[in-house]
């Protein structure tokens, strides 16, 4: 599905030769992602501009009209966040965990894992209230209580496996979740797609592509069992920002 708007589109050259595309209409949901992809760049116009993915590509919709005039995403060896990250100002927030000194690598992964999927409940929190007062869709609030429940279970997860494989006691602390200030209107919206496209579409769809060939690769039953219970609901919840996306620029569209 299209929402409708004008559009210049814009490809740089890959193994095909360079591409473009003008046309009238919006966001496109994105594939489901296909593995590690190499840079792309997309560069706005003053309209809305999207970049279709296309496999082997790492591009994503930019439009002026969401307020991001030029965008520059991802490197083959760009790290991918467990979850949706939590941001606070120009940084992300994570919870103090045990030091990894004298963890073996497993347990130190898992470790880090179960911070990032507790950081990610409250982006979730954070993100359900500022829906709320946004005055979103009820369904696009309550799906991201779901969402933060389910980062609930991936943290929970992710650290008794990283005990079991230390065998000792590891600690995950507390995330107090900052609220910020509401910009206006506008300015929110643009700000929450920025985030849903790349937070949830991109990074989240990373990670759950990631946890899928992890899956697929690794001899303990257990482990396999759990990499392909975080990728199915992690994939949920890069759909769920595809939705938060289509909600802000049918927002912005009219005005507001």
């Amino acid at each position: 599905m299209a929402s409708i708007g004008a559009e210049v589109g814009v490809r740089t050259a890959h193994a095909t030769g360079p591409g473009g595309q003008i046309g009238v209409h919006g966001l496109v949901d994105p594939p489901s992602y296909v593995g590690p992809l190499r840079d792309a760049g997309a560069l706005s116009a003053g309209l809305l501009v999207e970049l279709d993915p296309v496999a082997g590509w790492e591009a994503r919709a930019v439009t002026a009209s969401l307020g991001l005039d030029a965008a520059y995403y991802g490197t083959p060896g760009s790290c991918v966040i467990d979850g949706r990250p939590l941001r606070h100002g120009s940084g992300l927030l994570r919870p103090r965990t045990s030091s990894s000194a004298g963890l073996d690598e497993l347990a130190a992964t898992w470790l880090r894992r179960a911070a990032d999927e507790q950081a990610a409940v409250g982006a979730f929190r954070r993100l359900a209230h500022e829906l709320t007062q946004l005055q979103a869709p009820q369904r696009l609030v309550r799906w991201a209580l779901r969402c933060a429940r389910e980062e609930v279970g991936h943290a929970a997860m992710s650290l008794v496996i990283a005990v079991q494989h230390h065998g000792a006691p590891l600690a995950l602390g507390t995330l107090p979740v900052p609220a910020r200030p509401m910009r206006t209107r506008r300015g929110s919206l643009r700000q929450l797609a920025f985030e849903a496209r790349v937070d949830g579409v991109d990074n989240e769809g990373r990670a759950a592509a990631q946890s899928e060939h992890a899956a697929e690769r690794l001899r303990d039953p257990l482990l396999a069992t759990v990499e392909r219970h975080i990728a199915r609901e992690e994939r949920g919840h890069a759909a769920f920002a595809v939705e938060v996306v289509r909600w802000c620029a049918a927002e912005l569209s009219v005005g507001c």
